[in-house]
């Protein structure tokens, strides 16, 4: 689970990017740049490939046994005006259950 925090850790940023832009402009960004972000494979770390925002959907994806290529999803819920977050497996390569985070899990 410690390498799934640091997944989290680095998806906090591209948590605010996501909401600042929705605040700016009513809608969700449609990928890392749109957010301000670097590029996916520049947001790394010891356990973590990848950061990637997709029409505000931010995907961690993660490297190294037993986590490898597995994905955390972080989806926006905009309704009120304002972004909620949930956190959940991945739907290309989810995440196990077992190595979610007590906040992801349903």
């Amino acid at each position: 689970r410690a390498k799934v925090t640091e997944g989290l850790s680095l998806a906090s940023a591209g948590k605010t990017a996501v909401s600042e832009y929705f605040s700016a402009n009513g809608t969700l960004p449609a990928d890392n740049t749109g957010a301000g972000m670097a590029a996916p494979d520049e947001i790394s770390g010891n356990s973590v490939k990848s950061v990637t925002v997709t029409t505000g959907i931010i995907v961690v994806a993660f490297s190294g046994n037993p986590i490898d290529n597995k994905e955390l999803q972080l989806t926006p819920n905009t309704t009120g005006g304002k972004v909620v977050w949930k956190c959940e497996p991945g739907a290309g390569q989810p995440l196990e259950g077992k190595y979610l985070p007590s906040s992801c899990r349903p």
